[in-house]
């Protein structure tokens, strides 16, 4: 079994190269992600934002139609 020399050297460096250029891709891919995440946290904060803001609304418009059907019996018992 002979053993090439030359090969073994530029293996190495293609290998290198080949491995730089796979680091390169992953770090650029990392920060593709943790963009993407802090964009997720903010719409998660958003909606959880619009859903409470949702519940006051639901609130202050049920306590209104109490008022409106109070108000309007009271009308009625009036006349």
């Amino acid at each position: 079994m002979t053993v090439n020399l030359d090969r073994g050297l530029n293996d190495l460096e293609e290998s290198i190269d080949r491995l730089i250029k796979q680091k390169k891709y992953l770090q650029k891919q990392l920060r593709k992600t943790k963009d993407r995440s802090e964009e997720i946290m903010a719409l998660y904060a958003e909606v959880k934002r619009l859903k409470n803001e949702n519940e006051i609304l639901e609130t202050n418009l049920y306590k209104l139609k109490i008022l409106h059907n109070a108000k309007v019996l009271e009308k009625t018992e009036d006349k």
